[in-house]
């Protein structure tokens, strides 16, 4: 731009040069999440093959010895939490192109289908769920949300060490044009220097010995509730449970 340039030339051309560069990175974002989910949908196939392989030389115990057994079964472990690590991804791309419209969801019916969906690891965990506060209702996407709130009680049924018994509340509070629903846990909890990081995609604090997992659930938590116009976060004291809040527009 030449000196001589009025002022609103000048604005014009930076506004322009503003939208070309924003119609750019938005077509790279696009083809990444493209990329990323054409990538780890075709990656399912093989991964499949190779677990049903690994199973089905476990399932003959005469054709092994305790060695292959071994080196098989790690095989057919890793399968899975590829598998897991794959369908997170491909779920977290899906949230990123979704179009929903927002409409009104009662929470009652929220909470007890996220309950439903989560009887197997509740029976298999020995932990309970609560049900608390009112029935509010929001504006959101009734599939998104149980998803989110499935996401969150399923950690708080995980991260749990005995003798405590792994157990999560859910309860919704009104607070003027939203709506709070809380997750609350007694679970082993979460330092303060970590407690943004874990939203992050592929973040874990733990190794997957101690707690498996893919690192996604809870950056799908984050975008699943950033998708219908909300906001998420923690509070929580290391050794005696968390507290996940997201903040939802009340309908």
């Amino acid at each position: 731009m030449s000196p001589e340039e009025s002022t609103p030339r000048k604005t014009e051309k930076l506004e322009r040069r503003f939208r070309e560069q924003t119609t750019q990175l938005d077509a790279r974002i696009e083809d990444l999440e493209a990329f990323s989910y054409f990538a780890s949908h075709d990656l399912r196939a093989p991964l499949r093959s190779m677990r049903a392989t690994a199973e089905a030389l476990l399932e003959d115990g005469s054709a092994i010895n305790p060695t292959v057994r071994e080196f098989t079964t790690s095989i057919v472990q890793s399968a899975v939490q590829m598998e897991e690590l794959i369908d997170g991804i491909l779920e977290f791309g899906r949230l990123s192109r979704a179009d929903f419209e927002a409409r009104p969801v009662r929470l009652l019916h929220v909470f007890k289908e996220t309950v439903r969906q989560l009887d197997g690891q509740i029976r298999e965990t020995g932990g309970h769920i609560n049900i608390a506060g009112d029935d509010l209702l929001v504006a959101g996407h009734e599939p998104t949300l149980v998803q989110v709130l499935t996401n969150l009680v399923a950690n708080a049924l995980k991260f749990c060490t005995p003798p405590a018994v792994p157990s999560a509340t859910l309860r919704a509070q009104r607070d003027g044009d939203w709506v709070i629903v809380w997750v609350e846990d007694k679970g082993i909890g979460i330092k303060s220097r970590d407690r943004e990081r874990i939203f992050h995609l592929f973040e874990r604090l733990h190794a997957l010995e101690e707690f498996p997992g893919s690192g996604v659930g809870l950056a799908i938590v984050k975008r699943g509730t950033e998708r219908m116009g909300g906001k998420v976060g923690v509070e929580s004291t290391p050794g005696k449970g968390s507290r996940f809040w997201l903040q939802l527009p009340a309908a």
